[in-house]
This record gives C-alpha cells, sequence and structure tokens, in this order.
C-alpha cells in the first residue's frame, strides 16, 4: 500500500506542468563545482556553485544519470562524482583504492559511449587522455575543492547545460532503461511484467539516519530470504515502479520541503492523490511559526477550523486520498514508525475534533491555537525536545489523525510534569512560562480524558472548556477545593516561599484522604486571617459548596482521575486570576 501510493504520486508529479521530479534513470544532486573544458578536452575554468556559508549554504541542483548504489565496492557514477573518482585525488590514504576509483570512472564513460561522435563526450575522454585533469590541482579553487566532499561533473565552455545533459546521454539512459532483462517478473507494485530491481535506490533524508541512505525493502541476511532468492527478487519490485516510488521519498524527504516535519524520531511526509489545499497546509497545522511570519500557524489553524465548521470545504476534494508516513532511522532499513491513509474530508473532520479536544479556558494573553510541537514539549523535562519520551510524538500524531485514543504515556507524562513543577515565586517572565506550560497541559489533559471518554463509551462527566459548577466527580471537586484552599492562603499571607501548592499539590492529587483534613484544619486559620477583609464570609461558602458533594476523602485517586483533579484545579485558578474585566467580556 505504501509503495504503490508512492508509486502514483510520482506519476501525478511527473504529469504536471513544470514538474521538479526527474525522468527515471536520472535524479537531482547537488553539483558543488563545474570543470568547464573546450572541444579539445581542455580545462578552461572550474565554477565554484556554492553559495553563502554554514547554515545558509545552498548549492543549485543539478539533472544528472542517477546514482549508483555503493557501500565498500567500487561503482562510479556517469559523468559526475566526487573528487576520487572524477581526479583520483585521494582523501582517505588509501592510494590504490582511489585509483581503481578513478580509473573505473573514465572506464564507465567509455562502455557507455564507444564509438560516440558527441563532441561533449568526447571532450570528457580528451580531458582525461590529455591529462587535463591535473591543472585542477593547480588552479586557484583547488584547497577548497580538496577540504570539500561536494560533487564535481563537465560542461563545454560554449553551452549552459551540463555534458551529462545532452542528449546523446539522455537516449543512452532511456535506452538501458527499456532494454529487457532475463529477471522480468510480475511486479508487485504495477502487476505487470517488468525488469526485477535487485537493489532498490536508497532513501535519504531521515533524521538521525545514515548520511548515505537506507532502504524500506531490503534483505541484508540469509534468514530473510526463502526460496534461494536474493536481493530484491525476495519481493519483487520493477525497475519503473522501483524508481518511481524511491523518487517520490526522496523528493519528499529533500532539504526544505514543505512536505515534511519531524514527529519525534519519525520524519514525517504527506501527499495526496490529487492536488488538494490540506496538502500545503498541513503542516502549518502542526509545526511551530517560522520567526519572520510569527502568526502563521494560528492563521492556518484559525482557517481550518473556520472552513471546518462553516462547511465551506472544497467538496471536489473531500474523497481525495491522503497519506502521512511517519519514517525512523533503524540499524539495518528504515523503520515505518506510523502510516495513514484516508480520505482529505475523513482526515478534515479527525483534525477539527482534535482542534475542538484541545479548546480550554487560558489567560488572554495566551494564544487561543498551539502547535502539536510546542503541546509535547509541555510533557518533558525542562520542556526540551530531547526529553519528549521517544515513542510519545508519533503514537500522539497517529491518534489525531486516526482519530483513535491518546496513548497512555501522554495522560502519565503530563501529570508527572504538573506534580513536580512548582510555581515560580516573582520573576515575572518564569511566571508567564510557567501559566503558559499550565495551559498546555491543561488542554492535553482535557483531551485526553473526553476522547478516553467516547471511545470506550466510560460514564464520567464531559470536562467542559471552563469551570463547570455541575461536574460532581469527586477528584473533579478535590482539584477545585485544593485551588481555593490555596487561594485562601495567598489572601491571607501572601506569596509565601512554600505554599500548599508547593507541600502538597502530590499528595493531595494522589492520596486526597492523607492530606485534606489536613488541609482544612490549616484553612480555619487563614479564614481568620482574612475575616476583617469580608473575603471569609465567600470563601467558606465555595469551600462548602464544592464539599457538598463528596461524601468522603478517596484513600487513592488512579491517573486519570489525578488528571481531573489538576483540571479541577486549573479551571478554579481561571475563576480566581482572571481579571474582572476579562469576565465581563468573556459572559457578554
Amino acid at each position: 500500500m505504501i509503495l504503490h501510493a508512492l508509486y502514483r504520486y510520482y506519476q501525478r508529479k511527473t504529469q504536471e506542468e513544470n514538474t521538479d521530479l526527474p525522468p527515471i534513470g536520472f535524479e537531482y544532486v547537488q553539483i558543488s563545482y563545474l570543470l568547464v573544458i573546450n572541444v579539445q578536452g581542455e580545462l578552461v575554468e572550474i565554477i565554484s556553485r556554492i553559495e553563502g556559508k554554514g547554515k545558509d549554504k545552498r548549492i543549485k541542483l543539478e539533472l544528472v544519470p542517477q546514482s549508483v548504489k555503493r557501500s565498500s565496492g567500487i561503482s562510479a557514477n556517469l559523468l559526475w562524482d566526487n573528487t576520487s573518482y572524477v581526479l583520483g585525488f585521494d582523501t582517505k590514504g588509501k592510494p590504490e583504492r582511489t585509483q581503481g576509483c578513478f580509473q573505473d570512472f573514465i572506464k564507465r564513460i567509455k562502455d557507455a559511449f564507444p564509438n560516440t561522435e558527441d563532441e561533449g563526450i568526447h571532450a570528457v575522454v580528451q580531458f582525461f587522455e590529455k591529462e587535463e585533469f591535473r591543472k585542477v590541482f593547480e588552479h586557484p579553487l583547488w584547497k577548497e575543492i580538496s577540504e570539500s566532499t561536494g560533487s564535481l561533473s563537465f560542461q563545454l565552455e560554449s553551452e549552459r547545460r551540463l555534458i551529462c545533459q545532452r542528449p546523446v546521454v539522455q537516449a543512452f539512459i532511456e535506452n538501458k532503461e527499456q532494454q529487457v532483462s532475463d529477471s522480468q517478473k510480475l511486479c508487485l507494485i504495477t502487476g505487470e511484467q517488468s525488469n526485477i530491481s535487485e537493489l532498490h535506490a536508497s532513501i535519504k533524508g531521515i533524521w538521525g539516519g545514515q548520511s548515505s541512505g537506507g532502504n524500506i525493502v531490503s534483505f541484508n541476511a540469509p534468514a530473510f530470504t526463502s526460496f534461494h532468492k536474493e536481493n530484491g527478487f525476495n519481493s519483487p519490485v520493477g525497475r519503473p515502479a522501483e524508481y518511481a516510488y524511491t523518487t517520490a521519498l526522496n523528493y519528499l524527504l529533500r532539504k526544505g520541503s514543505p512536505q515534511r516535519m519531524q514527529v519525534g524520531d519519525a520524519s514525517t511526509i504527506w501527499w495526496a492523490s490529487e492536488k488538494t489545499e490540506l496538502e500545503s497546509s498541513f503542516a502549518d497545522l502542526f509545526v511551530e511559526s517560522p520567526k519572520d511570519d510569527p502568526d502563521r500557524n494560528a492563521s492556518a489553524i484559525e482557517a481550518f477550523l473556520k472552513a471546518q465548521h462553516s462547511g465551506k470545504m472544497a467538496h471536489d476534494a473531500d474523497n481525495t486520498n491522503f497519506y502521512v508516513l511517519g519514517l525512523a532511522p533503524n540499524a539495518s532499513r528504515i523503520a515505518i514508525r506510523f502510516w495513514y491513509h484516508d480520505t482529505v474530508a475523513n482526515l478534515s473532520d479527525h483534525l477539527r475534533r482534535y482542534f475542538d479536544e484541545l479548546e480550554i479556558v487560558h489567560a488572554p494573553r495566551y494564544p487561543n491555537h498551539v502547535p502539536l510541537f510546542k503541546l509535547l514539549r509541555a510533557t518533558a523535562l525542562l520542556n526540551s525536545d530531547k526529553h519528549i519520551h521517544p515513542k510519545l510524538s508519533g503514537d500522539v500524531m497517529s491518534a489525531i489523525l486516526s482519530n483513535t485514543p491518546y496513548p497512555y504515556t501522554l495522560l502519565n507524562a503530563v501529570v508527572q510534569r504538573i506534580r513536580s513543577e512548582p510555581p515560580p515565586k516573582s520573576d515575572p517572565n518564569d511566571k508567564y512560562e510557567y501559566g503558559l506550560k499550565m495551559y498546555y497541559r491543561a488542554a492535553l489533559l482535557k483531551a485526553w480524558l473526553n476522547r478516553d471518554k467516547h471511545h470506550n463509551n466510560r460514564k464520567e462527566e464531559e470536562i467542559t472548556v471552563a469551570l463547570d459548577l455541575e461536574n460532581k466527580n469527586v477528584a473533579y471537586r478535590l482539584g477545585r477545593l485544593f485551588a481555593t484552599l490555596e487561594k485562601t492562603q495567598i489572601d491571607a499571607l501572601g506569596d509565601i516561599n512554600a505554599g500548599i501548592r508547593d507541600r502538597y499539590y502530590g499528595a493531595a492529587s494522589s492520596t486526597p484522604v492523607v492530606v485534606f483534613p489536613r488541609l482544612l484544619k490549616l484553612a480555619n486559620h487563614h479564614l481568620s486571617k482574612i475575616a476583617y477583609k469580608g473575603q471569609a464570609v465567600n470563601a467558606e461558602k465555595l469551600i462548602g459548596e464544592i464539599l457538598f458533594e463528596i461524601q468522603e476523602f478517596p484513600a487513592t485517586l488512579a491517573l486519570p482521575d489525578q488528571a481531573r483533579f489538576a483540571l479541577g484545579y486549573y479551571h478554579q485558578r481561571q475563576v480566581f486570576f482572571t481579571p474582572k474585566a476579562d469576565k465581563a467580556e468573556k459572559a457578554a
């Protein structure tokens, strides 16, 4: 299914006008340096095609014959390669091997075009026979070239195109691809007789993977093979289909691709069977906005939800298939972290539900819509990406796309972070960041509990966007009670170094019977402190209303109830600390 969808995507893209996908037998490669020669094969100039430095470095892509697959063996690319192959320059202290690479590069050109009269190919052959390549070592750019790992190719001084792009090279590649071999079998992707690819092209661009690339389809040990078949013949894929799916994958995974994002350890790509608006806006629903356009994420989510709620979706695209693939590095081959496919209509509905589930009351200074990766960061120690649970990101993404229950690891991570992080005392910036994280965590808890309730038909009450005075769940009411007792202490004593939030939250949210009797006794002392301010009556009334539905304090609270406790606490605090002007505006 995955390979077939990628094959169809390649077919779709190559039929579009001004496509940037290469024809079979070719690929786009960064060519760092051009060796400009005349028709006699003499070196005229060397052109560096590297612009910028460091992270801003850019190298133009060129259409070249597809690279060969090599690991430790010697196998040259046709008319382009690195310095070891093109110039015989030893970069690894292995002169004999380097000389072998150099000779193989020349041999491949002569074998491919034995009797050609093409002036470009003839010029390249003369470049080597006249030993013009030695002039490269004397060129002012040589020091830069020798320290580079980039690729080199050839260009005639009278032309703008590369020699490997000349018609004679294209004809050679096309003829080679059309030759019928003894390996013809039924292709598992197309269902047609085709030359079977023994080795599939490497997939590059996987975050954390090998720079040389990896494979989805591979058989690297006898234990994985059957019926004495070797390599790709165990899973026969025709050469056209193999080229199409690997080219499509590398295209989607390329640097700067607008159809890829990182979800935990999974390099995530997406595409559709037909061109759709969701294909181009999908990333903006999840990733953080770029620095030069900080409102892009929120604007994209707002526009998506407005279209969904108003029913103004493009109905002609509703039945278009949409695919999302998460790929992770592995020791031997690329791992499929998650795979999703459905119609655009169903996916859009799932995404709408996801954003609706996250909606929760918050301070006016915080954003209404938050990208997924900021939410996940709030589940990690030090708010750091590297501390997010390894599988959590992929599991959450799968749940969002498929509209299935969120993983239990998400609930556990959020609850643990709330319990272990007390609020800061003085720094306004720290307080702002802490409040932001609490908002993110409360949104995740609400989403987790409500989705769990609906999917498992649980009898628990729905968690509302704001404070629910009618919610009789004991854990939720205990969270409200804890927030009320905390507010009473603050009114009586101000912000002290170690309030009841710092000292008792963990125990109160997990073993209420141990903590709350003591906190209620302590509250009497705090109430006496604020009696003269006229605040005690309202506080006592609220405590009584909350306790009215609580028959007894539970001995323990399970993890989902600890989440309800956290939400009751969060909702009640929003009422206490939202300015009156904002409350009036919301009520209106």
